[in-house]
């Protein structure tokens, strides 16, 4: 399922090793008192407030050698991973009834963790599935059997808000959107070659575990990567696919015709969404242009692809060889060596397939309704403080600013988790049958669950796209809603022991960045239905734009590594969303305690501490990988310039930390980009 959204990215995906190396004098502290202990004062807050902030925790707890990334918050995060499994294996030990998380979560840990049977197993589950993809005699028949699979193999098919009628669910179909493998194959770089080497070097040994002798696996490799490779090239830009106003709504026959004549009713059928009338083809030209690959290409060209997809997307599940083949691939590409028990790793096996599983058994045994109430309470403070920053604009005329209160107004906001969960009471899964056929089994049975739920029927707007135990937040752009994950409100990203001040800066920032994703380069083309609606004059919208230049160019300056700049036009929309929910969090902070005096605390004012703890939100120490890797297709900036970034731009800063000229990250007020 894809939809149009905004999400806040506050972590990385790495799979997590033990933590001991974290120093323990520091266990007793709150978490204010702890981060405000990672300011080093040897370094001028104006040269770079990002080091000033946090450069002590590396100094006394320096990155494992074979970590790709490394923060306060990973280690946090990890904690909870720990308490999390040890509820799972408790799940793996018990008697549950069929039907529940708890008898799903602890089969699948049992079933993980028996590496034996695994290994005994290999890949023999996935065999006769290759066998038919191999014995297909012809095209259409193999476009049929992916079809079935719902995969985004050939296309990416969704289920969501119509972009122009948002209480009812359409269709739609694009060529899946450009992610990093993507840049392996297309790149032309050293790096980005030496990537490709090691992916070809994968996609062999995986052929070869599956029975094939060496020389017909670099073959059906060859095959395989050339279909690849050519559907690629299809896609568009990322900054294309952020645009929300994709939508061309049409007859599916006229779809098939848009096309180049591939038969999208037949595919439709096949997939599973057989009343199908309408659609919407997000963006037309890339998709013609897959469809022309798929025409084009050797039928044994496209079954070794069809294959290669198969193993690549179930190599975690076919035993520990092709696992470690896998993982080789991974350690290239984050130049680090995965140290990770498989107890704990088990974790991040399960939210690869079974997210719904995992955010369901998090609220049952983690989630306090309190923190919910709490939450709901800075909110309302958030949006008052965004309406006063919307009424204050001056390059704003009255009517564009009524209609941007309005959208703020009707704004939801859900927060833990969202309005329904999957009911398990008719699944099959067993430990009588492989871990292979039972991920095939449980992803059947959530697909049918959300086809039921969303197919042809009207939209639930507490349907989320992401799963409560997730740490991470996210902006619907065609519900207009806002929504937190149940696992973001932890430490140290909130702490409901700590004060107003820590909370709005960590927390607070981020609900404000996600209500400013309605206001931002792409969220602003959306009215308060969240449907397409260009609401704003001209002039507002020439003059907008134009600060959106402004804040493109600045962010093109500013340097990830030394051969690296970042890329303003793709981080432009969270760039925005990053600036405007640093302001609203900090006049939301001024709202709430109008009637009470903010304490200075540990040598630093309410003002100096709150930027301080928002710099902390985002710290991580990592490698050039991880740096270079973000910064070449993820739309967030770096976590650097998620601080630095915006900073420089915001009045309130210069005057707590009396910011001035000469100062490395000075910038004169009548330069400084206010959009939000």
């Amino acid at each position: 399922m894809r939809t149009q959204l905004k999400i806040c990215v506050l972590g990385t995906t790495v799979l997590l090793a033990s933590c001991s190396t974290q120093k323990e004098e520091n266990v007793n502290l709150s978490v204010e008192q702890s981060t405000i202990n990672n300011v080093d004062k040897s370094i001028n807050p104006g040269d770079d407030f990002y080091s000033f902030a946090t450069n002590n925790w590396i100094k006394n707890n320096p990155r494992p050698e074979f970590w790709p990334v490394w923060s306060p918050s990973i280690i946090e995060d990890d904690k909870r991973k720990e308490k999390f499994v040890e509820e799972i294996q408790k799940c793996a030990s018990a008697s549950n009834a069929d039907g529940t998380v708890e008898k799903i979560i602890g089969d699948f840990y049992s079933m993980y963790m028996d590496t034996v049977r695994l290994k005994a197993d290999g890949t023999k589950p996935i065999l006769p599935y290759l066998q038919k993809i191999s014995s297909v005699d012809n095209k259409k028949d193999l476009i049929k059997l992916v079809a079935e699979e719902h995969s985004n193999w050939f296309f990416e098919i969704w289920v969501g808000p119509d972009p122009k009628d948002n209480k009812n669910n359409l269709v739609s179909i694009q060529m899946p959107s450009r992610m990093m493998e993507d840049y392996v194959l297309l790149g032309t770089n050293d790096y980005l070659k030496n990537l490709r080497s090691a992916y070809e070097k994968m996609i062999d040994d995986a052929f070869v575990l599956c029975g094939y002798e060496r020389d017909k696996a670099v073959e059906l490799r060859m095959k395989a990567l050339n279909i690849k490779t050519q559907l690629a090239s299809c896609t568009v830009d990322r900054n294309v696919y952020q645009d929300p106003t994709n939508y061309h709504k049409m007859s599916v026959k006229q779809a098939t015709d848009s096309i180049g004549g591939f038969d999208m009713n037949q595919y439709l059928k096949d997939y599973g969404f057989d009343q199908t009338e309408i659609i919407n083809v997000n963006i037309v030209e890339p998709l013609k242009n897959g469809c022309r690959v798929l025409t084009d290409a050797s039928l044994d060209d496209l079954k070794a692809y069809v294959q290669c997809r198969m193993i690549c997307d179930n190599v975690i599940y076919l035993g520990p060889e092709l696992e470690q083949v896998w993982q080789k691939y991974l350690n290239v590409l984050s130049n680090n060596e995965d140290k990770t028990p498989r107890w704990k790793k088990s974790y991040d096996v399960a939210e690869v397939f079974m997210p719904e599983v995992l955010g369901h058994f998090y609220v049952n045994k983690f989630f306090s309704e309190k923190k919910r109430e709490k939450v709901l309470d800075m909110i309302k403070y958030l949006k008052l403080a965004m309406n006063e920053t919307i009424e204050e604009q001056e390059w704003m005329n009255d009517a564009t600013k009524q209609e941007a209160v309005d959208k703020l107004n009707v704004m939801e906001a859900y927060v833990g988790y969202g309005s329904c969960f999957i009911d398990y009471s008719n699944l099959s899964f067993s430990r009588d049958v492989s871990l292979f056929e039972n991920v095939r089994n449980y992803k059947k049975y959530v697909w049918e669950w959300y086809k039921t739920k969303n197919y042809n029927k009207p939209v639930d707007k507490g349907l989320w796209v992401i799963h409560p135990h997730v740490v991470n937040a996210y902006y619907h752009s065609y519900l207009s809603n806002i929504n937190i994950m149940a696992a973001y409100l932890e430490k140290p990203r909130f702490d409901e022991n700590a004060d107003d001040v820590y909370n709005y800066a960590m927390a607070g920032t981020t609900i404000g960045h996600e209500i400013t994703h309605g206001f931002d380069s792409n969220g602003r083309k959306l009215d308060k239905n969240g449907a397409i609606r260009d609401w704003w004059t001209t002039e507002d919208s020439n003059k907008f734009n134009a600060l959106c230049e402004s804040y493109v160019a600045y962010f093109d300056t500013l340097k990830v590594l030394p051969d690296v700049n970042c890329n303003g036009k793709l981080t432009l929309s969270e760039n925005i969303a990053d600036l405007g929910g640093l302001k609203a969090a900090f006049r939301a902070l001024q709202l709430a305690n109008a009637d009470k005096k903010l304490e200075d605390k540990y040598g630093y004012t309410p003002e100096q501490r709150f930027f301080i703890y928002y710099a902390n939100l985002w710290y991580i120490d990592s490698n050039e990988e991880f740096l270079r890797n973000k910064a070449m297709f993820d739309e967030h900036a770096v976590p650097s310039l998620r601080v630095n970034g915006p900073l420089p731009h915001i009045d309130e800063w210069y005057e707590a930390f009396d910011i001035k000229p000469g100062d490395k990250m000075y910038i004169p007020k009548e330069r400084r980009v206010k959009i939000w």
